[in-house]
């Protein structure tokens, strides 16, 4: 892990009203495939 924090990219947004979580996740995943990168989410729904 070391220059985990160096080389760190975050992407943090909000969802309109009506926007389908699931298909917000399923397209950061596969731009990220396609630029070889790897991604990870965490959420708060509450």
């Amino acid at each position: 892990m070391k220059g985990f924090i160096d080389d760190a990219n975050y992407s943090v947004g909000l969802l309109d009203e009506g926007t389908n979580l699931g298909n917000v996740i399923d397209n950061y995943v596969y731009e990220h495939t396609l630029t070889g990168k790897n991604a990870f989410f965490v959420g708060d729904l509450g």
